[in-house]
């Protein structure tokens, strides 16, 4: 899942390759506000608290791959905006897991 995903918004060459990697990473992941980077993130840290998540070694995979876009995206000088779309994307998430209110009946 998680190289497809990472494939889907990078070309495979930039995945594992030359210094460009990088530009291309940040391009991809930090274009808009790291938003990209950080809704990955909180999805894996779903499936890791996940009681379903039977797939332990593709799960550290994805959060291997991840950590690496991450490394690069700090470097860059984007660890402020990631943490600040990591926080926003957990937030968004927590809400939709709530349900709403019960209508008391009249």
């Amino acid at each position: 899942f998680c190289h497809a995903a990472l494939r889907k918004e990078a070309p495979s060459s930039s995945i594992g390759g030359s210094g460009s990697r990088s530009g291309l990473l940040q391009a991809v992941f930090g274009c808009d506000d790291c938003r990209r980077i950080s809704q990955l993130r909180a999805i894996l840290e779903a499936a890791a608290i996940s009681k379903a998540s039977g797939g332990e070694r593709r799960l550290a995979a994805c959060a291997s791959a991840c950590e690496s876009v991450e490394r690069v995206l700090q470097d860059a000088g984007l660890g402020e905006a990631m943490r600040e779309a990591l926080a926003l994307e957990s937030e968004a998430r927590l809400q939709k897991s709530r349900l709403p209110p019960i209508a008391a009946a009249s």
